[in-house]
């Protein structure tokens, strides 16, 4: 029986469909869409296995190393993969950028700055958010989404090297949770639900 080994593990391989020309994401980075962006496209680095090279986990090799070729071809086919995703304006001003990871920061550092207007308004959203003519599914799956946009706004700094306190602090986040019976979203807990009375003493 052969054994099989996932190619995938491996995080300089690169198959041909897999080209710089290839368009990883659907969305387009313009001003104001930095966190669903980033957010999307890490997902499909993380699918490409891919992530390592615009998180430092793999540094910049030598010339001499034997893995400088195939390191240089994943960092350009990275950068062509971000590229690909931005507008034209937002892709000139990064184009001289010769590291993947250079890209990723200073795209990071231009647009992610903490937006502290809409984390407010994000907090108001929430504590005023009601069940009222909505059905229950239909009002957790809006606190929901308010809730998973905070937490781009507010992520979980993570050392690559070190996920331990990660880890921790995500237990302490997960504990401002409250999780139905054979569902998996998370329902922030509040004293006053915002469920109507008919529901508001089922959860």
């Amino acid at each position: 029986m052969t054994s099989y080994e996932d190619p995938y593990l491996n995080p300089y391989y690169l198959p041909p469909q897999d080209g710089a020309l290839h368009t990883i994401i659907s969305i387009k980075l313009v001003d104001g869409n930095y966190h669903t962006w980033s957010a999307v496209m890490l997902l499909a680095l993380e699918t490409k296995n891919k992530t390592q090279f615009i998180d430092g986990r793999i540094p910049v090799p030598q010339v001499t190393n034997p893995h400088y070729q195939s390191w240089a071809r994943c960092n350009g086919t990275i950068r062509c993969w971000i590229y690909n995703s931005l507008s034209d304006d937002i892709a000139n001003s990064v184009m001289r950028l010769g590291l993947a990871k250079d890209v990723w920061d200073t795209l990071k550092n231009r647009f992610s700055q903490e937006d502290n207007i809409r984390v407010y308004d994000l907090k108001g959203q929430m504590a005023k958010c009601v069940q009222g003519d909505q059905s229950v599914s239909q009002y957790f799956t809006d606190i929901i989404v308010l809730w998973e946009e905070y937490k781009r706004y507010r992520p979980i700094p993570v050392c690559p090297c070190n996920p331990g306190p990660y880890e921790t602090m995500k237990r302490y986040e997960d504990n401002d949770f409250e999780v139905p019976p054979r569902t998996k979203p998370c329902i922030p807990v509040n004293k006053d639900t915002g469920l109507d009375d008919a529901h508001s003493t089922s959860y």
